[in-house]
């Protein structure tokens, strides 16, 4: 089996998504896919500086969530998506 983390940030989500493939069958499970939502004050909108600061905050400790969620340690991972 093939595990895959992935990475993947928008307007105003960032998110970490972990799941094992297994080639042979084509199965695949979702262990884990925490996000942190970025929100702006009413009115703003969304600033790129703002909401990569944002996203820049959280990734690392979204990943770290992600693999403990799953029970997995990095050194299992097989690929990393982006």
């Amino acid at each position: 089996a093939l595990l895959a983390l992935g990475i993947e940030g928008s307007a105003n989500k960032v998110g970490v998504g972990l799941i094992r493939y297994v080639p042979a069958t084509g199965a695949y499970d979702i262990l884990a896919n925490p996000r942190e939502t970025y929100v702006t004050p009413p009115g703003t909108g969304f600033r790129p500086r703002e909401t990569a600061q944002h996203h820049q905050r959280h990734v690392v400790p979204l990943v770290q969530k992600c693999l403990r969620e799953a029970g997995v340690d990095a050194s299992e991972i097989g690929c990393v998506c982006y």
